[in-house]
C-alpha cells in the first residue's frame, strides 16, 4: 500500500494544479475566493488564475460572478467530476495528506480520522477530528497537524495519547475514546482498534 501522495500524477501539468484541484473538488459544498487559494498553496497569483480558467473551462469548476470578490466552486453533476474526484482522493485526498505527514514521525503506533468527517457530515466550520497514537510525538504531531491543515484549508484537531493511556481509558469505558474505537474512524496509520486492545 501506498505511504504517501505521488509527488505528481502524470495527467497533470504541476504540484500546485493538482493540489488546487483537490482543494475545489475533494471539498465540493465550499467555494473559494482566488485569494484564499492562493493563500492556502501559497502559490503565485497568476499561477492559480490561470489554472482556475483552465478548470473553467473544462466544465470542472464555475466561477460565481455575482460575488466580489468572484468564488470558484466544483460542478458535481459535470460528468467528469466523479472519476476526477477519485483520483484526486488517492493523491491529494485527505487520508493521503495526512499519511503523508505523519507517517515520517517517530514513534506514532496509529492516527485515525474520527468525528464529522468520518461519519460523512464535514461542515465548513467545522475541524477535521484526529487522534494520534504514540510515545513522545506530541510536539511532532501537533507540528504535522498544522502542515495538513494548511494544505486541506482547514485546521487539524489533533489528540494524541501514549498507547498504555489509549488501552487504559479503552478499558476503563472512556466515551471518547471508546466513541472512536466504535464509531466511523478512518486509520491513516496503523489499526488504532488493534492498538487499543494490544498488550503491553
Amino acid at each position: 500500500m501506498r505511504t504517501t501522495p505521488p509527488p505528481l500524477a502524470p495527467i497533470f501539468r504541476s504540484q500546485m494544479q493538482l493540489a488546487l484541484l483537490g482543494l475545489l473538488l475533494l471539498q465540493p459544498d465550499r467555494a473559494w475566493t482566488q485569494g484564499e487559494l492562493t493563500a492556502t498553496l501559497a502559490a503565485p497569483v497568476a499561477s492559480v488564475h490561470r489554472e482556475l480558467a483552465r478548470a473553467s473551462a473544462a466544465g470542472l469548476i464555475v466561477r460565481n460572478a455575482t460575488q466580489r470578490p468572484h468564488r470558484y466552486q466544483a460542478i458535481q453533476d459535470s460528468p467528469t467530476y466523479a472519476p476526477m474526484r477519485q483520483l484526486l482522493e488517492l493523491t491529494v485526498g485527505v487520508p493521503e495528506r495526512l499519511r503523508a505527514e505523519f507517517a515520517g514521525i517517530a514513534g506514532v503506533r496509529a492516527a485515525t480520522i474520527h468525528g464529522s468527517w468520518a461519519r460523512g457530515d464535514l461542515r465548513l466550520d467545522r475541524d477535521l477530528d484526529l487522534l494520534v497514537v504514540g510515545d513522545n510525538v506530541s510536539e511532532g504531531a501537533k507540528d504535522a497537524a498544522r502542515r495538513a491543515g494548511r494544505a486541506i484549508g482547514r485546521e487539524v484537531d489533533v489528540t494524541v495519547v501514549s498507547p498504555l493511556e489509549l488501552r487504559t481509558q479503552v478499558a476503563h469505558g472512556h466515551p471518547f475514546f471508546r466513541g472512536i474505537i466504535e464509531g466511523p474512524h478512518v486509520d491513516v496509520i496503523g489499526n488504532v482498534g488493534d492498538e487499543s486492545r494490544r498488550s503491553a
